[in-house]
């Protein structure tokens, strides 16, 4: 009788363990609150400053120099009837709206379009002619791009709107002789570029 053969020998057998999780990507920070200065209005018609609240759709709070912008000279200088025009007080105030259509829909950032209404104080003379104080409202379309770098903001775009004067105070001088056929409706198109810095938390 053949020998059995001999039984295997008792085998146990180790599973490696798989190489270990790397942990997720972090998610990048969600502000819900922005303070930016668009000093890009300095070039067109106005610098202004900005509270920002929300996330994916914020609601902002503006205030703005109106005649602090090198447009409303530039304007000036190109029309020898408003060559030696001087410009006074300049006060805007107004609300925006923005969507952001960033990568992930992330709050804040990337691409945006919005909405903007404004409410604006102005004031022109010409020694010994006129002064005129205008009231306008100003509503405005808009879109461009953000960024965050940690709290640092950094954005680009541009605004259209127009500019309606709603009412008027004029007061002539002694050397006023046709100015008063002059009209002084300050109505019309305006143009933002917006170079915003800020900071978001």
């Amino acid at each position: 009788v053949s020998p059995s053969p001999p039984a295997p020998p008792n085998v146990t057998t180790y599973t490696a363990p798989g190489a270990p999780l790397e942990p997720l990507p972090e998610e990048p920070t969600r502000p819900v609150f922005a303070l930016t200065v668009n000093v890009g209005g300095a070039l067109t018609y106005g610098a202004s400053l900005a509270l920002e609240f929300g996330d994916i759709v914020t609601f902002a709070l503006l205030a703005r120099a109106p005649n602090a912008g090198a447009f409303n000279y530039l304007f000036a200088e190109e029309h020898s009837n408003w060559a030696d025009e001087e410009y006074g007080l300049g006060v805007g105030a107004g609300v925006q709206l923005r969507g952001y259509l960033g990568p992930g829909m992330r709050g804040m950032r990337g691409f945006w379009l919005g909405a903007s209404a404004e409410y604006q104080l102005n004031q022109w003379r010409r020694p010994g002619t006129y002064e005129q104080t205008a009231h306008a409202v100003v509503p405005m379309g808009q879109l461009g791009w953000r960024w965050i770098w940690g709290a640092f903001v950094f954005g680009i775009g541009a605004s259209v709107g127009y500019r309606i004067q709603v009412a008027d105070e004029v007061t002539y001088g002694d050397a006023c002789e046709t100015c008063r056929d002059r009209s002084l409706d300050g109505s019309g198109i305006l143009y933002l570029l917006h170079l915003e810095l800020g900071f978001a938390i």
